[in-house]
């Protein structure tokens, strides 16, 4: 019984998989009474009370912007309404507009427990309940779902045992899908000078700003603010790293499975070969609307929208099919958000180079890189081109022939692993502290199930350290010990800049000449080695280079590509 109920909660779903409002899950979810704290924090736009639980104090659901909607729908957030009576901050708001599947099986995009509404532009803050002397660093949480699904709502995602560390946690959402990435000739015209396109990192970029101004109020210190994120949300600690409106709002990051390569794939006005502008992909869309033109009344009825007529990323999309990982549109180079470059931002050095952790888990593949699609050996080596038969050595070092093990290790290394090295190498070479790391770990619950390794968004549950609360009693004293471990890490990072302390493996600075990675292991050690996928990643950079270089060589043009993603409809 316990281990069908882990398998449950390991899926998304356990006691909250039938409630949908923020209130029922407070109500049906929380591990203890709630007790009513009697401090009340005033931020810029009024007073907030939240509750305390277990030595923890939270506030939920503060608007730290104006609800995007109507007319403020697809522009830059504005500064909340500010409020008179006292906001009981005690369940989480709304969760951003997104097609919901609540049969979701996907570990690494956990089941939102709120209803989604375009009215989303909230945020949350744990801290230890108890007075500190000194402020207390801040993590800000960037939660994934590839840009089209996700929220602050799952229980993976309380900031509880950060707050037991000394750590004050806010996590927040930001506007997903076509809310949080559209253009179109209309919306280029209006509000001359003001950001387009990426209204999500904007959203980001907002929050950070919030956080500046009022953390202080929570205990927390504006002058020591680390940002993390997994998946999309790796992305988008990248996309901060790399948007001068960023700058100065962050001084740590931490970057859980986040490739670069989706950063500088798109343009807002100008095609790309296989890759077209936003404005197609918003004429496009506004065309399946029966909605035509470039002018003001286009946008007004594109508004006018009901917001459930915008979620389905699989309808709308221009005839010619997009060679990107986001073929419904996604972050575009906008030249203000995003500067607009040939290359990856990262190789050309243009990103904030600030003290750093990432890394990668064993299997993490997602569903955009085609794994589970049946391909021949060949087909999966045939990117290496001449190298070709020492990619076959290095995948297959016992001969096993076995395409689908060696897809999931290609897939792993070209979608996540190898450029988070690329990442750390580029950090590190520019001056800042960098420390990466390898997850490999997997549940004893887990051993028959997770049969390729570590997946993508395996480390969530242990880097949050939220084992019992979110997926009960299957778990073991072992994979306690990792999650302690890995939350402990990622706090004393938060803290000094440097992961290590009292009682842990050392963690050594990665430097790309000896290329030390701190691996959590299966046996649930954790040790520091030179990097054991070294001949792997050195051939997937090989194949990797020319998209990062201004301009790819003519053959990096005829390599495979990975199969296309496409939404799966409900």
């Amino acid at each position: 019984m316990f281990l069908d109920h882990f398998l449950d909660r390991e899926i998304g779903v356990g006691c909250a998989r039938v409630l949908t409002t923020a209130m029922a899950v407070s109500l049906a979810c929380s591990h203890a009474a709630a007790e009513l704290s009697p401090d009340f924090v005033s931020v810029t736009s009024g007073k907030v009370q939240g509750e305390q639980v277990d030595g923890v104090l939270s506030f939920k659901g503060i608007p730290y912007a104006a609800p995007p909607v109507g007319a403020l729908r697809w522009r830059a957030p504005q500064a909340p309404k500010a409020w008179k009576d006292v906001l009981q901050a005690r369940s989480f708001a709304p969760d951003c507009m997104q097609k919901v599947d609540r049969n979701s099986r996907n570990v690494g995009i956990p089941l939102i427990l709120t209803e989604p509404s375009e009215d989303c532009l909230y945020l949350n803050i744990w801290r230890p309940a108890a007075s500190t002397a000194k402020p207390l660093p801040v993590m800000v949480w960037f939660y994934g779902g590839g840009f089209s699904v996700g929220g602050t709502s799952p229980i993976l995602f309380q900031g509880d045992s950060f707050a037991r560390q000394g750590v004050v946690v806010v996590s927040f959402n930001y506007r997903l899908g076509r809310f949080g990435f559209f253009a179109h000739p209309a919306l280029t015209k209006s509000n001359p000078g003001e950001p387009k396109a990426n209204y999500a990192f904007l959203d980001q970029i907002a929050a950070l700003k919030w956080v500046r101004k009022n953390i202080a109020a929570f205990g927390g210190d504006p002058a020591n603010v680390t940002i993390f994120g997994e998946s999309a949300g790796g992305v988008a600690v990248n996309a901060m790293m790399v948007s001068p409106l960023a700058k100065g709002l962050f001084q740590k990051a931490i970057v859980q499975s986040g490739p670069t390569h989706g950063l500088n794939i798109r343009e807002l006005h100008r095609d790309q070969p296989g890759r077209q502008s936003l404005e197609k992909f918003g004429l496009a869309f506004a065309t399946s609307k029966g909605i035509e033109g470039p002018g003001a009344d286009a946008l007004a009825k594109l508004r006018a929208l009901p917001a459930e007529a915008l979620i389905d990323l699989s309808t709308g999309l221009p005839g010619t099919v997009d060679e990107s990982r986001t073929p419904w549109g996604g972050p575009t180079m906008d030249g203000k958000i995003l500067p607009v470059v040939k290359g990856d931002y990262f190789k050309a050095g243009k990103f904030a180079p600030v003290s750093l952790i990432i890394g990668a888990n064993s299997d993490d593949v997602t569903a955009s890189t085609g794994v589970y699609e049946d391909q021949t050996i060949d087909y999966t080596l045939a990117r290496f081109g001449d190298h070709k038969a020492e990619a076959l050595r290095s995948y297959d070092p016992d001969g096993t022939g076995d395409p689908r093990v060696i897809r999931h290790k290609v897939s792993a290394d070209d979608h996540m692993i190898e450029p988070g090295r690329f990442v750390a190498t580029e950090t590190a070479n520019r001056g800042a502290k960098v420390y990466r790391y390898y997850f490999s770990y997997i549940p004893e619950a887990l051993q028959t199930r997770w049969t390729y390794g570590a997946p993508h968004g395996g480390e969530l549950a242990f880097a949050f350290d939220v084992l019992r609360l979110n997926y009960g009693p299957a778990w073991s004293d072992q994979d306690l010990r990792v999650a302690k471990t890995m939350n402990t890490y990622w706090a004393n990072f938060a803290k000094t800049g440097n992961p290590n302390g009292p009682g842990l493996p050392e963690w050594p600075l990665y430097k790309p000449s000896s290329d030390q990675v701190l691996q959590f292991m299966r046996n649930g050690s954790a040790a520091a080695a030179a990097d054991p996928l070294k001949p792997r990643l050195d051939l997937a950079e090989k194949v990797s280079e020319p998209r990062r270089v201004a301009e790819p060589s003519p053959e990096s043009t005829s390599l495979p590509k990975w199969p296309l993603f496409r939404p799966v409809k409900n």
